[in-house]
């Protein structure tokens, strides 16, 4: 690796990164990388979707760095704003809410390992869960998941989303009902 590489700043190692510069885009990495990874970490609270989330902000950064200007500010934060990004959009995906429920589900719900008939059995209630909140409308299953895998209160919810408390407290309600239902219909079933 070129040393010159390395002492480079964060800024003109972007404008190496646009001239498609690979060793300048691998200090970048180096540089980078961990502070990125914790972004995606925290907004989406899984760590595979972290990774995703992290590839696909550094393609980001390799394809967009001729975008980048200095004069709008400095390089590290360019990258985290691509990053923050990244990780919104994939939020909002439904492939990845779908994901990320599941994720979650199984983290709330994992079965004691040293009982296997219980294993099946709670493997039965986590498809049922899943199946459950993914028939919900997505603006219920959004603000249930906000509530109950990210430990949001209503108030927060409805700061974090904009939505007034009220629309907040009724579709919360309106999605438990058809929860409830749903699950008791399985149930049902099963009996």
């Amino acid at each position: 690796m070129n040393p010159n590489v390395e002492q480079m700043t964060d800024e003109q190692l972007l404008e190496e990164v646009a001239l498609l510069n690979q060793s300048a885009f691998r200090v970048i990495y180096r540089r980078h990388s961990a502070r990125l990874y914790g972004i995606c970490l925290a907004v989406l609270r899984s760590d595979a979707l972290a990774q995703d989330a992290l590839q696909e902000a550094c393609v980001a950064i390799w394809r967009g760095a001729k975008s980048y200007s200095s004069a709008k500010g400095k390089a590290a934060t360019w990258m985290n704003y691509l990053c923050r990004n990244r990780c919104i959009d994939m939020l909002r995906s439904r492939k990845y809410q779908s994901l990320l429920i599941d994720e979650r589900i199984d983290q709330h719900f994992l079965p004691d390992e040293s009982a296997p008939d219980e294993n099946a059995q709670q493997s039965q209630v986590n498809n049922s869960v899943r199946k459950a909140i993914s028939a919900l409308p997505k603006e219920q299953c959004r603000l249930i998941e906000l509530a109950y895998f990210n430990g949001l209160s209503q108030s927060e919810i409805a700061e974090a989303t904009g939505l007034p408390l009220g629309t907040v407290k009724s579709r919360m309600r309106l999605g438990m009902d058809k929860l409830r239902q749903s699950l008791l219909k399985d149930l049902r079933n099963e009996v």
